[in-house]
């Protein structure tokens, strides 16, 4: 038979766990819930601690969004994290938030000018408070900078630059340009209209091709000068009519044929002279 005396005493005391600092091994949560495993400094070989949450500026759920809404950068494995403790209970751990080190950390640069978010890849957001710019980047050079200073807001991609939308307005209140180095294609579904206050020129160093299914309408105030270097071909199916309310002048440097494989009219509401130039 054993026996065994037991002293009472009321005070007894529950262990009160300090902050402590501690390395990320793993961030798979096996329940998807944003939680990270750590070793903390003292524990050695196999030792670590069971799933734990993560400290975040803003984080739960809405009526729209039932799951990380707010702020969701997770730990990466190596991180080095600094554990709190509920109520100061060792079983109850919590991730209050990363810490740079010797090798790892380069600060905000002179004066704290730079603040950057930059992800486990390199893409990254950065803002310079000396230059008052913002810059998103990506690892493959894409990337939006905004230029406060200059005005300006530039857009970059490696390869394509989609926008897909309803509708699209563009406003410049003064100069556009578009330079295209390639080809230059353009498809409207139904009608187009282009307004023009000054002049309008266009230069083509290759062919030019015009096809329309109906009708063309154009309407000019003053004159119309057309330069051909090559030959004038005109061909219709129907009739062709020429219309002028002043005078019809044909000149040409060389034979002048007009044929018919029909009957031919000249018609004149006063006379007719053909002669020898």
């Amino acid at each position: 038979m054993i026996r065994c005396r037991c002293l009472y005493t009321d005070r007894l005391r529950m262990p009160l766990a300090e902050t402590q600092m501690a390395t990320v091994l793993s961030n798979a949560d096996p329940h998807g819930a944003g939680r990270v495993q750590v070793r903390m400094n003292w524990q050695t070989d196999n030792m670590r601690t069971s799933w734990v949450r993560v400290m975040t500026p803003d984080g739960g759920g809405s009526k729209d969004v039932k799951s990380n809404r707010g702020f969701v950068f997770i730990p990466e494995v190596g991180d080095q994290v600094l554990l709190g403790f509920r109520h100061g209970d060792p079983a109850r751990p919590y991730v209050m938030g990363s810490l740079f080190n010797g090798t790892t950390g380069k600060g905000g640069f002179d004066s704290n000018h730079k603040k950057s978010l930059t992800t486990r890849s390199g893409s990254t957001v950065t803002f310079d408070d000396t230059a008052h710019t913002i810059l998103l980047q990506t690892t493959r050079a894409n990337k939006i900078f905004i230029d406060e200073l200059n005005g300006t807001i530039t857009v970059s991609s490696a390869e394509e630059v989609n926008v897909n939308t309803k509708s699209i307005n563009i406003n410049a209140s003064e100069n556009m340009n578009v330079n295209v180095g390639k080809n230059f294609n353009m498809n409207v579904g139904e009608n187009a209209a282009l307004s023009i206050g000054g002049d309008s020129s266009m230069n083509v160093q290759g062919h030019f091709s015009s096809i329309v299914s109906k009708d063309v309408t154009s309407h000019v105030e003053g004159d119309t000068t057309h330069y051909v270097k090559g030959a004038l071909n005109v061909t219709t199916e129907k009739d062709t009519v020429i219309h002028s309310f002043a005078e019809i002048n044909m000149d040409s440097e060389d034979e002048t044929n007009i044929a018919s494989k029909k009957n031919m009219y000249i018609k004149s509401g006063i006379k007719v002279d053909i002669a020898k130039g």
